[in-house]
């Protein structure tokens, strides 16, 4: 199983980063094989040819569990991703989880929402494995 952290907040390594890692740390039990911080993109993210881009696209597209992360500015939130990912093929087993970036690692939120989550990850990774190897 292949598990990628995507981050996308404009400062690099923010707390959204750190949560995001955290998240897919407790999901799993294991660290990310894969992180990607947009903000270590930049300009890349307009260009093609950026093999930096190139190699995030790859392992966002091999991964087995994607977890996206992305912050909370001013009541807006970047909340439309999850409809757009879902556009893009993806499937969402989970609902979205906001964490307060003052507390997120000891959150209630987060631990509350980890068993189903947990549960509903793993069933549609099974799901997932059968479709491929039938």
């Amino acid at each position: 199983m292949s598990v990628v952290v995507l981050v996308g907040n404009p400062k690099p390594r923010s707390r959204t980063y750190a949560a995001a890692h955290l998240v897919a740390e407790k999901l799993t039990g294991a660290q990310a094989d894969h992180s990607i911080d947009l903000a270590d993109l930049g300009a890349g993210l307009f260009d093609p040819e950026d093999q930096r881009v190139a190699e995030a696209i790859a392992a966002v597209e091999g991964a087995s569990l994607l977890v996206v992360a992305s912050p909370t500015y001013k009541a807006s939130y970047t909340g439309l991703l999850k409809p757009v990912l879902v556009e893009l093929g993806a499937t969402v087993p989970v609902k979205g989880l906001f964490l307060l970036d003052s507390d997120y690692a000891a959150s209630e939120e987060l631990e509350s929402w980890l068993p189903a989550a947990r549960s509903q990850v793993t069933a549609t990774l099974n799901t997932e494995r059968a479709r491929v190897t039938s």
